[in-house]
């Protein structure tokens, strides 16, 4: 004889009854159980919903259910146990075991945004017998075919047999894996009327929580050809791989960028109703990684879209993108750790390197998640951790072999993202990165960059390669969207842009997030900034002021900002511009005196041909508040200053000559 019981949690409250004895669990009657946002509702064995009630079980957290999921009563729509949605942070997920049975619910969901989406990125977590079913319980009107391709309702990219979206007809089927493309542009079936407006929908089905295998077929690519060997020749619909294959990824600079652009993407959903985890794919699995069940040696990058149009003459044009790279050599990632998230309903991209590896994406329980944070499954990697934790690690770098490296020496990583936002708080689509890493070469392309394919007349910033030898730049030959350098590139100026596009006199603001040992670890307000003493600095050249850049740092973009082609505004690892001679100029080299920080440290290397010093430290009432004579010049020399603004004066005693920087502390 079975035992019922009714589960309450009162709206408001956050504890239940009901469970602690029950085998099974059964939702009855009228009284209405609701899940509460950051609460995890966990049944260990089966959950049966016994009540027709719309909405009985309302969840706005997380639900977990180790057994079968069975809804008797509500098998056309689900609508008795819905996950509610308020924003893209604050949605309810349910994660339902693999092998075990799930009956009907339903999930709610934003709106996309037809202004910001012709055709809309989408993926279905629920199981359908084909495109026509899909189609009535998601949107509530039936699938339409269309005069031609274009007008059909869905499109699916095709990871198999050629790169390019398929459309699909109301017989299709349809796989919870698939990346899916709603027609927005054409309002097929009415979506782009559905759509039109804010607010939400509600999707109905049974959920996809099993196990699935997405192929990636790498000879699709042409891989003896080059871009221009094969942007020209057409798909199975007579399109041309230009007009809507693009790279986003990979670094005009690279030698083998030619080669390889526009290859190896293969693009997905997320088959299920919760949050998956793609922090530890291009890691091995089991020992001391988290297993994951997936690992690509050649991973690149991944990416998910944030804006996207396609008319019938050019394609599919993504214009904004999440980024993240991926460095095979340390196992570190850069860029946007959001991307690393692939939430109900969408879809991402992953990037492979090369052609070497023909695999499949499976999908399972271990990459489900409900954290936003990635890289939050389990005790597995960590990127800084040591063999011997008390290790430090100098400011000469470190280059590791292969992926295990991690057990020498300790790895050090620190990553600024900047991001553009409107004068009343409304973040824009731009956002750069630059990493600091103790294992990235200096001045030439690597693993952990990615440029700006199409940065196009937005406006906002980007960054440029920086010099090796610490020259400035003053004219931008690329567009990076992520940047990275080596901790040793001290006291030198990293190339930052920015544009307008015409018209545009609006007031901006540029605003700061701060990442330490790696991009899933990002500082709060408290912390100000790195606890190491390292720092990022930000330089505005028109009006000469430097500012260490923390959690906090909001600087004004106005109008009247000077927007020429030289680099304007700079970025700086540990240190500030020279004086402004030197920074003006192509002949400062690396025998110059500098002044840099190195962790709590503000050490002077002075010029080849300096040999004995005067050092004198002012503060900003003109007050000399440190003076050292017959300093030694053939030898680095440490300042230790509280914190603060200081202008340090350096004197050679022989020849008089004379260098000056402001400092901060």
């Amino acid at each position: 004889m079975k035992k019922n019981y009714k589960l309450i949690l009162t709206v408001g409250l956050g504890f239940f009854f009901g469970l602690s004895q029950a085998q099974e669990a059964f939702i009855t009657g009228t009284a209405k159980v609701k899940v509460q946002p950051n609460t995890l509702f966990y049944f260990g064995d089966n959950l049966t919903v016994e009540s027709d009630v719309d909405g009985i079980f309302e969840n706005a957290g997380n639900v977990k259910i180790e057994g079968d999921y069975v809804n008797p009563v509500d098998g056309t729509t689900g609508e008795n146990f819905v996950s509610t949605w308020t924003d893209n942070m604050n949605y309810g997920q349910v994660i339902i075991n693999q092998g075990v049975g799930a009956g009907r619910l339903s999930m709610e969901k934003g709106k996309i945004d037809p202004s910001t989406y012709g055709w809309g990125q989408f993926s279905v977590p629920f199981v359908y017998t084909n495109a026509e079913e899909a189609m009535q319980n998601l949107f509530g009107t039936s699938y339409s075919n269309g005069s031609g391709r274009y007008y059909a309702s869905m499109m699916v990219w095709d990871n198999v047999n050629k790169p390019e979206f398929d459309h699909l007809t109301s017989t299709n089927t349809i796989s919870p894996i698939d990346y899916v493309i709603l027609n927005l542009t054409y309002n097929s079936a009415g979506i782009k009327t559905l759509m039109s407006g804010a607010g939400k929908l509600q999707y109905y089905g049974q959920p996809a929580n099993g196990v699935h295998s997405g192929a990636m077929n790498p000879s699709m690519y042409f891989p003896t050809l080059n871009w221009d060997g094969w942007k020209n020749q057409l798909n199975s619909h007579n399109e041309r791989y230009y007009t809507y294959i693009d790279d986003k990824v990979r670094t005009s600079s690279d030698p083998d960028f030619n080669q390889n652009f526009g290859k190896y993407y293969y693009q997905f959903g997320n088959p299920y109703t919760s949050n998956i985890d793609l922090a530890y794919i291009g890691l091995p699995n089991g020992g001391t990684y988290y297993d994951d069940g997936v690992y690509f040696n050649n991973l690149l990058a991944v990416v998910k879209s944030t804006s996207a149009t396609w008319n019938i003459n050019s394609g599919l044009n993504t214009s904004s993108m999440q980024i993240a790279k991926f460095d095979t050599e340390s196992g570190a990632w850069s860029g946007s750790a959001e991307a690393l998230i692939a939430k109900p309903f969408e879809p991402f991209v992953i990037v492979l390197s090369d052609d070497t590896v023909s695999s499949n994406f499976e999908f399972s329980d271990k990459l489900k998640t409900f954290s936003m944070v990635p890289g939050q499954l389990g005790p597995g990697y960590v990127f800084n951790k040591t063999a011997n934790d008390t290790e430090e690690m100098g400011t000469d770098g470190y280059q590791p072999s292969s992926a295990t490296a991690w057990n020498g020496a300790r790895k050090r990583f620190y990553q600024l993202g900047l991001h553009l936002e409107t004068a009343d708080g409304t973040l824009t689509e731009n956002k750069v990165y630059l990493a600091a890493t103790s294992f990235t070469p200096n001045g030439i392309a690597n693993e952990l960059e990615a440029d700006y394919s199409d940065f196009g007349s937005r406006t906002g910033f980007y960054l440029d390669q920086e010099n090796e030898q610490g020259l400035s730049v003053n004219a931008a030959s690329r567009k990076m969207h992520i940047n990275a350098i080596n901790t040793n590139f001290i006291n030198k100026p990293i190339p930052l842009f920015f544009e307008r596009k015409s018209g545009d006199l609006n007031n901006y603001y540029l605003k700061a997030d701060l990442f330490v040992n790696n991009i899933f670890n990002k500082l709060s307000e408290e912390d100000q900034n790195f606890a190491d003493g390292n720092s990022f600095f930000f330089y505005d050249g028109g009006k000469d002021v430097l500012l260490p850049i923390t959690t906090d740092f909001s600087y004004p973009i106005t109008p009247q900002s000077i927007t020429s082609s030289r680099s304007y505004y700079q970025l700086f690892w540990n240190g500030g511009p020279l004086n402004k001679e030197e920074l003006s100029s192509d002949e400062f080299a690396l025998t110059s005196t500098i002044i840099y920080k190195d962790r709590e440290l503000h050490k002077i290397r002075f010029g080849e041909n300096w040999d004995i010093a005067i050092v004198k430290v002012y503060d900003l009432s003109g007050r000399n508040i440190m003076a050292y004579d017959n300093v030694d010049a053939s030898v680095e020399f440490g300042i230790d200053l509280p914190k603060g603004v200081y202008l340090v004066r350096l004197e050679e005693t022989k020849t008089g000559e004379v260098y000056t920087q402001k400092l901060i502390k």
